[in-house]
């Protein structure tokens, strides 16, 4: 039992270092503020590797992690959470690369919440891992268009674009088909794995019974809603209606050849990897435990339409609020949000709480320095020049001029070797040395 502890206590203290690499709660604020980076390199170090690399490890340890039940449930806890928060961070913030950015933490929950379901049902392993292939496609394609968009009009901020679908139609367009795989429309690659997902957590919780997978699930879907909720805000806001903004409309056109082969590439990634789940081998990264899915059990399962209805009501709701017609009533500035949309705007206040916490502990422990150098180093630097003013003074009273003075000290000395040389033979001889 102990010996299980250990392991237990050792694989949750790396799941910690996962939390903080693919940005999880509560390590998660690192990530929107590394959006003011090169778009291209948010694409791909936000999308396909760098942030991956905490689920892929929590992938590679899972045969220890599928003997830790209780680690992870934790981390299917987190991932849930993290979803949720990053989904709810995103419906509210207006640049177009951070709300990108809050959905790639989103997204990094489901994977989690995937890996945590092993706790009880082995499919959600697979699911995760499907949705990380998926994520690295739509994810850089979503990017990229953001690039291209801020390539055109040198800013972010959705609130003052609208109306690009006419004068950047390659760039609206692949970023539509982003936009529907993020949002699991089908048949688009992200439906597919979330869809999974999605099922597998229901398994999770109709295999052990447990109110905690229920929740899970219930968190699952609901962000489902919000992910589609937000994403066609976002494809709304830039693409549809009128231009708000003030850059010379004259210069607004889709990127270069070269941009628009790469979004052309990546959209159609993003529609076939998704039918990679219908292989005669299954998407299989669990040998010993295949996941064979199939159209007709996708058919057959409620959790799909369940799916399909939280997804068209977030679209729906979407248009309502962000369409073409109400886009203009719907925005407010940052600093007129109030209630739950301030709190989350401000990303629940844990970014201000880290940097509270940072600038308490530099100014105590620049007080701290300071006593020390005040009470501790000054005194001892002090100390050190009396010590030696008074050998000084001391040694001062040796100097007399007096010659016999000398020549009594010079005696004295002589004297006092010879007695210690003596002792010293009269020691050594005694014992027949």
């Amino acid at each position: 039992a102990t010996h299980g502890t250990a392991v237990g206590l050792g694989l949750l203290c790396l799941f910690i270092g996962a939390v903080g690499k693919s940005a999880q709660f509560p390590l998660h604020v690192w990530l929107p503020d590394a959006m003011e980076g090169p778009t291209t390199v948010s694409a791909l170090i936000h999308a396909a590797t760098m942030v991956k690399a905490g689920v892929f490890l929590i992938a590679r340890f899972m045969p220890l992690y599928a003997e830790a039940s209780w680690v992870l449930m934790t981390v299917a806890g987190i991932g849930a959470l993290t979803a949720l928060m990053a989904a709810s961070m995103a419906v509210v913030n207006n640049d177009i690369k951070r709300v990108l950015a809050f959905s790639t933490i989103s997204q990094l929950g489901y994977m989690f919440l995937g890996m945590g379901t092993v706790a009880l049902v082995y499919g959600g392993f697979t699911a995760g891992l499907m949705h990380l292939l998926n994520h690295a496609f739509f994810k850089a394609l979503l990017f990229l268009c953001a690039g291209a968009v801020g390539f055109a009009l040198h800013n972010y901020d959705m609130r003052e674009f609208g109306g690009l679908k006419k004068y950047m139609p390659v760039t609206a367009w692949t970023m539509l088909i982003g936009t529907l795989s993020i949002a699991g429309v089908p048949p688009f690659s992200g439906f597919w794995s979330k869809d999974l997902l999605l099922e597998e957590v229901w398994l999770g919780f109709a295999k052990g019974g447990s109110t905690f997978f229920l929740a899970l699930w219930v968190i699952a879907l609901f962000t489902a809603g919000l992910t589609a909720y937000y994403m066609f805000r976002l494809w709304f806001m830039t693409f549809l209606g009128d231009y708000r903004g003030d850059h010379d409309e004259d210069h607004l056109h889709d990127g270069t050849w070269h941009m628009n082969l790469v979004l052309i590439v990546l959209a159609g990634l993003s529609i076939v990897t998704g039918f990679a789940i219908f292989l005669p081998e299954g998407f299989v990264f669990l040998p010993e435990h295949p996941i064979h899915f199939s159209v007709g059990h996708l058919l057959a399962a409620w959790q799909t339409y369940a799916g399909l209805a939280v997804v068209a009501i977030g679209i729906a709701t979407a248009w309502v609020k962000w369409g073409p017609n109400s886009v203009e009533d719907s925005i407010v500035a940052d600093e007129d949000y109030s209630g739950f949309a301030q709190v989350a705007y401000r990303r629940y206040y844990l970014t201000e709480a880290y940097y509270a916490l940072v600038d308490k502990s530099v100014v105590a422990t620049g007080f701290l320095l300071d006593a020390l150098d005040t009470y501790v180093i000054d005194h001892f630097v002090d100390l050190t020049g009396k010590v030696n003013a008074a050998a000084g003074k001391w040694g001062k009273k040796l100097q007399t001029g007096v010659v016999s003075d000398y020549a009594t000290a010079i005696l004295t000395g002589v004297l006092g070797l010879v007695v210690v040389v003596v002792y010293i033979l009269r020691y050594t001889l005694g014992r027949g040395i």
